[in-house]
């Protein structure tokens, strides 16, 4: 059994890679079987397709970019400024994964952007949704107590922040950009510039008192 599931992870990850260096149109399950030291028929133990390997490919990235963050709690902030801090910390943590997990990221940027996902949206098969609530529960920058997003509008609030920060992380992994603080802190201005919208910046709160 031990070695079974030995096989399945190897299979997972090497297909993880390929996608993450070629792209998923180039990548084959033969490639994937040879990258991974197993036969086409082993594989095809686990996995009836390619796109139920690359379907599980995804849930595992997902789950490892969730996982990451598992052990934060709710933000605590009294002020703006503090909240902002906060958030800019976990900003700089989310950015850091993706730019160290470099074959997850490129793999989630090649799905996430792939007729499959499509698929799966129209089937219900994964829900993106899903994938940015769970994310943004540990993220928090969309505290109500700071920002104000409806909602209606949370869908298209965390979508922005946490797909344009893994595009840039994509840049910077490709060599793009250079991962300096200089850089970062122009990505995440850019980032929070599209948020600003959504933030308190004055002492009004959302329970529409006023601090003094």
């Amino acid at each position: 059994m031990e070695n079974n599931n030995n096989h399945k992870a190897d299979i997972m990850r090497a297909a993880i890679e390929l996608v993450a260096e070629d792209g998923i149109c180039a990548v084959t399950t033969r490639q994937v079987a040879r990258r991974a030291g197993v036969s086409d028929g082993l594989m095809y133990r686990f996995f009836k397709s390619k796109n139920d390997l690359l379907l599980s490919c995804l849930y595992l990235v997902t789950d490892n970019i969730i996982g990451e963050f598992y052990g934060l709690m709710k933000i605590q902030a009294d002020t703006l400024e503090e909240f902002e801090q906060e958030v800019r910390e976990r900003w700089n943590m989310f950015f850091s994964f993706l730019v160290k997990h470099v074959p997850d990221t490129l793999f989630f940027y090649e799905y996430a952007n792939s007729a499959g996902m499509m698929k799966l949206a129209r089937a219900g098969t994964f829900s993106i949704r899903d994938f940015t609530r769970m994310l943004a529960d540990k993220l928090g920058a969309g505290d109500p107590k700071f920002t104000h997003v409806s909602e209606e509008d949370i869908l298209y609030f965390w979508l922005y922040y946490i797909h344009v920060s893994m595009i840039f992380a994509v840049r910077t992994i490709r060599g793009e950009l250079s991962d300096t603080e200089e850089s970062r802190d122009k990505i995440w201005r850019l980032v929070t510039n599209g948020l600003s919208a959504y933030l308190f910046s004055s002492p009004e709160r959302a329970d529409g008192k006023t601090e003094h």
